[in-house]
């Protein structure tokens, strides 16, 4: 078996785990997810969500478009609006473990069975943490926002390496267009739905330069 067979066999295996995170993590979530309504931010949110509106500041415009289009497809099978947004939230943030995944391992590329170790238990840690697994419970918009930084850090990791490639990773960063539209697309997106995004455009710059 070649370099390159051995390299691909190992992405398609880092690939499965990542589905096997993100069932998990789906199942844990669902079990404990909020059946209905809820009070303060959440309930505003599910009104918010049902109407195409805005909440209070900053308003949360791209995750209240997402969720109102969820709240009606899952009310095709019975499921209410409040339900519908709570379990959205669980399922953006098993997204958000299993990425993370793929993320630790491409950082971790040089040690394949310690790497593997160490990004399955980071994963972990994200998917327990206690502030984390609260927000995927609800109606909220932080696993929606954690997604997003993940995902950035993924595709800015993702300019040195060969396309489609999940690592690893020893070059500097390559500034290809498809690439950089990708990343733009996605700071663009965060930015609409949180402002907290704007504190990786510094370091993101800086990675990029």
């Amino acid at each position: 078996m070649n370099s390159t067979v051995k390299l691909r066999a190992l992405e398609r295996a880092d690939r499965q785990i990542s589905i096997v995170t993100f069932a998990l993590a789906l199942a844990v979530y669902l079990r404990g997810v909020a059946p209905d309504m809820l009070g303060g931010d959440p309930g505003e949110f599910h009104f918010a969500a049902w109407r195409w509106g805005l909440a209070h500041p900053t308003g949360y415009p791209l995750y209240l478009l997402i969720g109102g289009l969820w709240q009606r497809v899952l009310g095709i099978f019975g499921i209410s609006p409040a339900l519908a947004l709570n379990i959205l939230s669980g399922v953006v943030a098993a997204l958000a473990v299993s990425l993370f995944y793929l993320l630790m391992r491409r950082w971790l590329w040089e040690v394949p069975v310690l790497g593997r170790l160490a990004a399955v238990w980071a994963a972990f840690f994200l998917a327990v943490n206690p502030t984390f697994w609260s927000q995927a419970l609800l109606a909220e918009v932080y696993a929606l926002h954690a997604l997003f930084v993940i995902s950035i850090f993924w595709v800015a990791q993702g300019l040195a390496l060969p396309d489609g490639a999940i690592g690893p990773a020893h070059e500097a960063p390559a500034l290809r267009p498809r690439s950089l539209a990708l990343l733009g697309l996605l700071v663009g997106l965060s930015l609409t739905h949180h402002g907290m995004t704007l504190l990786l455009l510094p370091g993101l710059l800086l990675y990029l330069t």
